[in-house]
């Protein structure tokens, strides 16, 4: 029989309700001071340098909540290692890069229907999925192999 946290599904109820709920705090906290008060700082900077500077803050904030979503799974399955962390670290920087990339028009300022929005933050529930699977295999290979002593 398999269990309900061995299953797929889990990762994907996981990560489907945390970037849910991240949806859902974003548009408070992108117009917050503080987060405006980060992104001010590279209008400092000339002209290439100061778009470079904005879309860095944009990857290393979506890195922490992919990367945050992971740590919450982990914990969950009761996996919280560090070199599970550190490869989690890697996924999320390489997965939420591809999909900023992918997918600037949320940095050029295009307007969207509320239905678009939602369905562009689901290529984060993907890379918050495929975190998990990169945590969950490391976690079932390090647990399915034979101990020597």
């Amino acid at each position: 029989m398999v269990r309900l946290r061995d299953s797929r599904w889990y990762e994907i109820v996981i990560a489907t309700t945390w970037i849910g709920v991240v949806a859902t705090l974003w548009p408070h906290v992108k117009p917050s001071p503080q987060f405006g008060r980060v992104v001010g700082w590279g209008t400092s900077f000339a002209w290439p340098y100061s778009i470079a500077y904005v879309l860095f803050v944009y990857l290393v904030s979506f890195v922490m909540v992919v990367w945050s979503g992971v740590v919450a799974y982990l914990l969950v399955l009761g996996s919280l290692k560090p070199q599970y962390l550190i490869r989690a670290l890697w996924m999320s920087l390489l997965t939420v890069g591809i999909v900023q990339v992918s997918d600037l028009t949320w940095f050029a300022g295009r307007s969207h229907s509320p239905i678009t929005k939602w369905l562009l933050w689901l290529a984060y529930v993907v890379a918050l999925i495929v975190c998990m699977e990169g945590a969950r295999r490391s976690t079932s290979n390090s647990t399915s192999q034979p101990h020597c002593h």
